[in-house]
């Protein structure tokens, strides 16, 4: 059995939610983001575009993404219907408007790598 339940292991590295204490600890002023560019950086010291600077053990570098869906044709990201919030699929995998187009491994749900798996079987 596993010792942690579930409802806390949901937030493990496989899934790309924040964990539960994450904003608390924002809140707190334990922890302090800055969303910025890093100028330069020695092993303990880190100095931002912004002009802040600081000592620092630990460095997260959360830089985010952005999907680019370029290699589709104008027409099949049209018949997709993106918007801001990108395009949906019958389970994650399908658009009733475009036959012969598949994804897998784009899902983001709870458990993605099961999600992903499912898909590929």
């Amino acid at each position: 059995m596993p010792k942690t339940p579930v409802e806390i292991d949901i937030f493990g590295e496989a899934v790309m939610l924040p964990r539960p204490e994450f904003h608390r600890l924002v809140r707190q002023g334990v922890i302090d983001p800055y969303q910025t560019e890093i100028a330069r950086h020695t092993p303990k010291r880190v100095a931002l575009r912004n002009g802040a600077s600081f000592d620092a053990d630990v460095v997260i570098l959360a830089t985010g993404w952005e999907t680019d869906y370029g290699f589709l044709s104008e027409s099949v990201r049209t018949r997709m219907g993106f918007g801001e919030d990108g395009y949906y699929l019958y389970r994650h995998m399908v658009h009733p408007d475009v036959p012969g187009l598949f994804f897998v491994g784009s899902a983001s749900t709870l458990e993605s790598m099961l999600t992903y798996n499912l898909q590929a079987r």
